[in-house]
């Protein structure tokens, strides 16, 4: 292989790994995965926990690893708090300064507090749209447009604009269903925004690898 991407973090990373998969599918691109479910790849743990201990594991691992791009979410849409979405962006600005692998930072799809899958199955799709639109389901948008005015130094994917149509959330794009739950897709969407990484990960790596 000429190059290694790393897919880091907690399930809404690893929800992307179908799209990645595409991506490198035919090309001589290594993709590894370093998800833990419910860990976010962070600063913000304790480092005594099980969190904390994964998360040094991950950093230990990639230190001396043959890794060229680590992906990773770096907002939470359902996150109140700043602060978080700032401590996934400084442990991926880390490994960036301390390790010199490149990081691709994605905003998190929108998230909802009701099983979007389950409202469509017991009711129906104009129904589920309905109370898809009625919450406030990114809560990150305003600190997501000030990290990409301010940084400068790690890579940026905003896909949230492909999870509504003419400005309408929906459970249902292109006849395929989006959410497999409250949050996350189903591999069937992730899968479809293949051609997407691929145009990306072409460019982090040709700037990459150009310079070696």
């Amino acid at each position: 292989y000429k190059a290694t991407i790393a897919l880091v973090g907690s399930s809404h990373s690893e929800q992307w790994f179908g799209a990645l998969h595409e991506a490198v599918k035919g090309t001589d691109i290594r993709l590894i995965n370093l998800t833990r479910s419910g860990t976010r790849f962070s600063t913000g743990y304790e480092p005594d926990s099980l969190k904390g201990t994964w998360n040094q594991n991950v950093l230990d691992y990639l230190k001396d690893a043959d890794v060229d791009l680590i992906i990773s979410h770096v907002t939470a849409a359902d996150a109140s708090k700043d602060r978080i979405h700032q401590q996934m962006i400084d442990q991926m600005q880390f490994v960036k300064d301390e390790y010199g692998i490149e990081g691709l930072a994605l905003r998190d799809n929108p998230r909802y507090d009701f099983n979007v899958l389950e409202a469509l199955e017991t009711s129906s799709i104009e129904d589920t749209t309905k109370k898809m639109n009625a919450q406030d389901n990114q809560t990150d948008e305003a600190f997501w447009k000030n990290f990409e005015k301010t940084n400068k130094s790690l890579y940026k994917m905003d896909l949230t604009r492909y999870f509504h149509v003419k400005g309408e959330y929906r459970p249902v794009i292109g006849n395929v269903v989006i959410y497999r739950d409250n949050s996350h897709m189903t591999n069937t969407y992730a899968k479809s925004f293949g051609p997407l990484f691929k145009e990306k990960i072409n460019e982090v790596l040709s700037e990459k690898l150009g310079e070696k």
